[in-house]
């Protein structure tokens, strides 16, 4: 994170940080240390945001494509 400019969430104001992809294979350390950095930089009213693992982890592009493949199909 840059400590130079306020970190992004203190102009979107997000409720959660969904990681996904082969970021969130990295497990319960990757979290740990992403929360740990979070809290330390991040401006005061927005330090309850929460990080957390996608659920479809690795497949969500797949199941996005065979989501649009049949919507054209409608």
């Amino acid at each position: 994170m840059r400590t130079g400019k306020p970190p992004p969430k203190t102009k979107l104001d997000p409720e959660v940080f969904v990681i996904g992809g082969g970021l969130a294979e990295g497990g319960g350390l990757l979290f740990e240390r992403l929360r740990h950095s979070y809290q330390k930089y991040a401006y005061l009213p927005c330090k309850d945001t929460k990080i957390i693992k996608a659920g479809l982890g690795n497949d969500a592009g797949i199941w996005g494509t065979a989501k649009l493949i049949l919507d054209k199909g409608e």
